[in-house]
Order: structure tokens, then sequence, then C-alpha cells
């Protein structure tokens, strides 16, 4: 969450809403051991302070509702989609995990898993080429351990 903050914030500018979503990862993250679906959600209110917030509750086509037994194309700076795109990049997506993620009650393993790979592929957009170097040393601890 750090890595992302110093990362994606401009220096100088104020984001005071991030603190509340920061405060209460942490605060989750003590209390649960849901890590990632606790990762998505501050993700997800990261991208919305910065004004990237991601459409999870229509088909920009065509404006209706999505639906969960649907698979979406997730179409980046634009929104999920029925039909494949002709251009642009995109990520599959289904929308049980859309309706999920917009709740913030992700609970299945394919959920958590569409969930995370959805913001990996946002969040890439708008950190560039260089990984994140907090991803090697979770997963460096996490051999460790």
């Amino acid at each position: 969450m750090n890595e992302l903050l110093v990362r994606l914030l401009h220096q100088h500018e104020s984001h005071p809403e991030l603190f509340d979503f920061y405060n209460k990862a942490i605060f989750d993250l003590s209390v649960t051991n849901r890590i990632d679906a606790v990762l998505r959600s501050f993700e997800k209110g990261l991208l919305e302070s910065l004004g990237y917030g991601l459409v999870l509750d229509h088909d920009v086509d065509d404006g209706l509702a999505i639906e969960a037994d649907k698979k979406y194309y997730y179409l980046i700076d634009s929104g999920p989609m029925k039909d494949t795109p002709l251009t642009g990049d995109y990520i599959e997506i289904a929308g049980n995990s859309l309706k999920a993620l917009e709740k913030g009650s992700l609970e299945s393993r394919s959920e958590l898993e569409e969930s995370k790979r959805l913001m990996r592929f946002i969040l890439k957009s708008h950190l560039g080429t260089k990984p994140l170097a907090s991803r090697a040393l979770y997963k460096a601890y996490t051999q460790v351990n």
C-alpha cells in the first residue's frame, strides 16, 4: 500500500480522503486474514481518489447493469463491456467479480483472483513498466515462512 501511495501520488498534492482508506485497510489487515480482499478495496479507493475510479456497475457500451452470470471485457480507461473491444487494452472478467468488487464483498476464490488481475492490469497502466518492489519482497517473505 505504501509503495502504491509513493508511486502514484504527486508530491505536494493533498488527498485527505486517502487517510480514511489507508486507516481502514490497516485496521482490517490487523483483524482479518483476508489480505487480498483488503488490498483490492484499498486499491479501488486509491484509484477513485486519484480520479481514476473504476466503472463496475454497468456496461459502458449499452449502459445496462452488470449481470453476475455474464462475462465482460474491461477496457482500460473505459470500463466493462460484453462485446470484445476492437481496439485498446482489455482484460476478461466475470460479472460476479465486478459486482463483488463494487460492493467490497470479495468472497470466492475466483472473485479474489479476477479482481486481483483487474487491479494489477489497471494499476500497471498508471505505474508504468517498473514493477512494484513490494511484490518481490512479499514473495520472498512468504517463501521463508
